[in-house]
């Protein structure tokens, strides 16, 4: 027949890789994409929360320094009026 079955075959396998690899590729690229959307909403909602509990800290530490140093102030105030 004149033909060189190493050649045959090496043809067959290479077919059959590079068929597996662009299987393998296209999956690859659609788990890539589907972890990368979850990824992504996961740390929206992580800086949103994030951000929402900064400001609640924010405001709460705000509100709890002021009546800290108006009882501070009045303490003071009849401490020294009392020392006096």
């Amino acid at each position: 027949f004149g033909t060189s079955w190493n050649e045959v075959w090496t043809s067959i396998k290479t077919f059959f890789v590079d068929t597996w690899n662009s299987i393998a590729s296209f999956f690859t690229g659609i788990v890539t994409g589907i972890r990368d959307f979850f990824v992504n909403t996961w740390t929206s909602i992580s800086n949103t929360f994030t951000t929402i509990v900064t400001a609640i800290q924010t405001v709460a530490t705000t509100v709890f320094t002021a009546i800290r140093d108006f009882f501070t102030t009045i303490f003071t105030a009849i401490y020294n009026f009392f020392s006096t």
